[in-house]
Order: C-alpha cells, then sequence, then structure tokens
C-alpha cells in the first residue's frame, strides 16, 4: 500500500511488486483501483508491467489480493 504526498504517487521499491495506493478503491468495491509498477529496473530488462503496452480494450486482467482471492478488471 502507497499514498500520494503532494500530488505525486510513491513509487513502488523494486520490479515485481504493484502498489496500490489507499486513495483509490479497494479490490472487490465499485470504483477505480489505482495500482503502480515498473516497465523495467535496474539491470532488469522486464519489469511487472513491462507488456501494458500491448494491451487492449476488452482484455481482463486477473488481480490476486493478499487473501488469495482473484479480481477481474477490464480495459477500458
Amino acid at each position: 500500500m502507497l499514498e500520494v504526498v503532494g500530488g505525486v504517487m510513491q513509487q513502488p521499491t523494486d520490479e515485481v511488486h504493484v502498489a496500490w495506493y489507499k486513495e483509490s478503491a479497494r479490490l472487490g468495491e465499485i470504483g477505480n483501483i489505482w495500482l503502480a509498477g515498473h516497465l523495467n529496473w535496474w539491470n532488469v530488462p522486464e519489469g511487472v508491467f513491462f507488456h501494458l503496452a500491448d494491451l487492449e480494450e476488452g482484455d481482463r486482467i486477473e488481480v490476486t489480493g493478499e487473501d488469495g482471492a482473484i479480481h477481474v478488471f477490464e480495459v477500458q
């Protein structure tokens, strides 16, 4: 969990973790959820969101919460 400080989103600390921002909806709630991750990282050419540009409208994204529940989102 990260937050927005002074209008700036705090950044995830490595190439594999995705941050959720406490100012946005939680998994399972109605509303927009803010997630952030890196495209690449120092000496790591492919971070967790490396293929983000390949997404197309209608694609499904599955996010697994800390409790193991899977939440499905659709790209718009």
